[in-house]
């Protein structure tokens, strides 16, 4: 039996050796050990005795907003231009490096957010540890509104350039980062419309130019159209247009308007 029980517990040492202890505080909704009954006085009495307010406040008056040193560069690391990021984390040799240079981009970037300077009328408002950036609430709010602010601006910039290489690359950040206001939306609808208006002027136009059945050609012709229309229809604000033909005399239809031109004089011929 002392050898069993022996065994037994030099088992239990090592199961709790390996694993990694959390500590459960219950708190009992009433005194009287029934469901769904619920005693206010009694909850605050448990959690005022166990110290959970002054914690709360203890941590809310040091760093109580903590990230990874990976996810934050991969959450605010976009907001830096490539221009100035990419120097600047040639010579960094780990995370934390990283993560110190982007935040003092970050801080001389952002002129108007006085709450992202690394100090503070509380004293220092980020710290990058070993593990994680700590930082206080003011910084914490101040840095999401100027991502939102700098990654707006990165969009409308890319909107208004209608280069195809350019939104692909602002998407694909939108989809990491998971933003989803307006201009991240406008731009991702502009790429498909951008992608399927090349398509019609290097696959589909030359291709219905090489059909001589005016049905057949007739009936091409009317299927591209519809099918840039469902693009177009979520954009034509943007486009400035609502039908193919309003887009033709945009000054950014310029190029698909050739082909449409080639399109209606074929169109012609065929008659």
């Amino acid at each position: 039996i002392i050898k069993n029980f022996h065994r037994s517990l030099q088992e239990l040492m090592i199961k709790l050796n390996r694993a990694e202890p959390h500590y459960v505080r219950c708190i009992k909704p009433n005194t009287h050990k029934q469901p769904k009954m619920f005693q206010t006085s009694k909850v605050l009495e448990q959690m005022n005795c166990a110290g959970l307010f002054q914690a709360v406040k203890i941590r809310k008056s040091g760093f109580p907003n903590r990230v990874a040193l990976e996810k934050f560069v991969t959450n605010f690391g976009p907001v830096i231009p490539d221009e100035q990021r990419k120097p600047a984390f040639r010579d960094c040799y780990d995370a934390a490096a990283k993560c110190r240079v982007l935040i003092d981009l970050i801080a001389n970037i952002a002129n108007e957010y006085k709450t992202l300077k690394t100090k503070g009328e509380g004293g220092t408002s980020v710290f990058v540890g070993r593990s994680m950036v700590l930082m206080r609430t003011r910084y914490w709010n101040s840095l999401h509104s100027f991502r939102r602010n700098a990654m707006k601006a990165q969009f409308i910039d890319s909107i208004k350039s209608r280069d195809i290489t350019r939104l692909e690359g602002v998407v694909r950040r939108a989809k990491e980062l998971e933003l989803h206001f307006e201009e991240a939306v406008t731009a991702s609808l502009l790429l498909d419309f951008l992608k399927m208006e090349r398509k019609c002027i290097t696959h589909h136009i030359p291709a219905i130019l090489n059909i001589n059945d005016p049905h057949a050609f007739a009936e091409k012709k009317a299927q591209m159209s519809n099918e840039l229309l469902t693009y177009m229809s979520q954009i034509t604000q943007v486009l400035k247009a609502n039908t193919v033909v309003t887009y033709c005399n945009t000054p950014g239809g310029a190029r698909f308007a050739a082909g449409w031109k080639r399109l209606e004089e074929h169109q012609q011929l065929l008659d």
